[in-house]
């Protein structure tokens, strides 16, 4: 390496950005830190599945839905965002 160059790697989205999530833990005045604390992982962890470079796992999205007060109904809508288009829920 040249110059002190070092060698990057750049991520790419593999599944959608969870908006929906993002603006929830915004609500709730949680953070990216306070559920890594939780989950026992690092913030740049959770900011990375939150914007769709890696996926969450079964025990992590349970996890935040106990975190954020998720009901079952709302699952799909934050984890879920690309299956709820043009779906149209009737209550």
């Amino acid at each position: 390496m040249q110059g002190g160059d070092k060698l990057k790697t750049k991520k790419k989205r593999r599944y959608p950005v969870l908006l929906a999530l993002k603006g929830l833990i915004t609500e709730k005045e949680s953070s990216y830190g306070k559920l890594a604390g939780v989950m026992g992982t690092y913030a740049n962890v959770i900011s990375d599945k939150i914007n769709g470079y890696y996926n969450f796992n079964a025990s992590e999205m349970d996890t935040i839905c106990d975190e954020l007060d998720i009901v079952n109904d709302d699952i799909a809508k934050y984890f879920f965002p690309a299956r709820l288009r043009n779906v149209t829920k009737v209550k």
